[in-house]
């Protein structure tokens, strides 16, 4: 390629027996390759019609010529026969807008074009520059409405004299507060001179009014209490107001998640929820519980955690940031258990039942569910993985249409097998 002065991308492109790698060259021993374009070097085409020339020179009117011809013309033709108007503006680079033009006697359509006349084929410089070849435009005069000039008026306020100056503030008050207060005269009113019923009148503490005016400190700095004798000064303004902090927006309140394993303990903060693939012991090691204290705060799971429904969220931390306990994990299960014990029913029914409860739920109950607001008892049913039909069965008082489902009433959600 150095010897014929051919690129890789030309020496591939003129001989396709040339792979795109090259590597085949050794195949072609003996033959013949293309080292130059086959379609010979391509050059710029030279310009066959040249600059536009433009006459400035007005030719002799020939005879004949139609009537209305443009008189200001640089060149005529005669037109001979077979030729049409698009003899005419392609042979001398009109466009037929100016051919009709410069011959307004030749319809658009060039059905009139006459043999043996005359026609204007080149104008006299440019033809834009002819009357009434560009279109008129027209603009509505401008008139000026009449007015009366005024004298001018100086700023009636220029020269208005101040009744009274300025309040100054008083020294090392602060300069960013919401209202200040002054007195021009303290002999009219001497008891407004008094710091502390000041304080008392702008509903603020005295310190929170010394601490605005430092001026009004005593002698010596004490301000271990608030009783020595303090004046204000008249004719200085003191700060009796700041501007008002922003709320802070409260924290929205916690929100558990749904679903929650039933009777978990009162006041959880933390929960998390077993996946398909975790055990008992895995919950255990990723929250850093022991499972005394999470059978505890969760009693639904049984004490051999055979409970533990995939999905369902169980209480992790009571703490209030949901972290850890900071107490051992006795003490914590003690206060657990004294927090989640169920007491005895009112109605006299068999130790273990978790009180309160509606009339008529079965005595063969041995899982209990604590409603809380908002729960419904499809989502109760679906939730611990019993038909609804068996719920309503289990817990008549409740009716057919959930219509009396109780918040704070222990309902049945399993009963023993038969």
């Amino acid at each position: 390629m150095r010897s014929t002065n051919t690129t890789f991308a030309q020496l591939v492109s003129w001989n396709p027996d040339i792979d795109t790698q090259c590597s085949n060259l050794g195949e072609l021993e003996g033959q013949n390759i293309c080292i130059s374009n086959p379609d010979g070097n391509y050059a710029i085409p030279s310009n066959s019609h040249g600059i536009p020339i433009i006459v400035t020179t007005t030719a002799p009117i020939p005879n004949p010529t139609p009537d209305n011809t443009e008189d200001r013309c640089a060149e005529f033709h005669l037109v001979e026969s077979g030729q049409d108007c698009s003899h005419l503006t392609v042979g001398y680079g009109l466009t037929m807008r100016d051919f009709l033009f410069l011959n307004p006697h030749v319809w658009e359509n060039c059905t009139n074009l006459f043999l043996g006349y005359h026609y204007c084929v080149r104008p006299v410089g440019y033809i834009s520059t002819y009357p009434g070849y560009l279109p008129t435009i027209t603009t509505n005069p401008f008139v000026r409405t009449p007015s009366t000039q005024l004298p001018l008026v100086p700023d009636p306020l220029s020269d208005y004299p101040e009744r009274e100056p300025a309040i100054p503030i008083a020294n090392e008050t602060r300069r960013d507060c919401l209202e200040y207060f002054h007195v021009q005269n303290l002999t009219e009113v001497p008891s407004l001179a008094n710091c502390w019923a000041l304080a008392i009148v702008f509903g603020i503490s005295p310190e929170e009014f010394i601490l605005w005016n430092p001026s009004l400190l005593p002698f010596d700095g004490d301000t271990s209490n608030y009783t020595y004798p303090c004046e204000i000064s008249e004719g200085s303004s003191y700060c009796v107001a700041l501007e008002s902090a922003t709320q802070v927006p409260t924290d929205t309140p916690l929100q558990p998640p749904s679903p929650r394993a039933a009777g978990e303990i009162e006041g959880c903060t933390a929960w998390d929820r077993p996946r398909d693939y975790e055990t008992c012991e895995d919950m255990l090691l990723t929250n850093f519980l022991d499972f005394d204290y999470f059978y505890f705060m969760n009693p639904s799971i049984r004490n051999d955690c055979t409970g533990l429904s995939v999905g369902t969220y169980y209480c992790v931390s009571v703490e209030e940031d949901g972290g850890l306990p900071v107490t051992t994990a006795s003490v914590t299960m003690t206060t657990a258990t004294t927090a989640t014990t169920a007491t005895a029913t009112t109605t006299g029914g068999p130790p273990g039942i978790p009180s309160p409860t509606q009339d008529g739920i079965s005595d063969s109950c041995v899982d209990y569910y604590l409603v809380v607001p908002n729960d419904g008892c499809w989502a109760i049913a679906n939730e611990h993985g019993i038909e609804l039909s068996d719920f309503y069965l289990w817990n008549p008082a409740i009716g057919n249409d959930c219509a009396n489902l109780w918040p704070g009433y222990y309902v049945c959600v399993g009963i023993s097998a038969l």
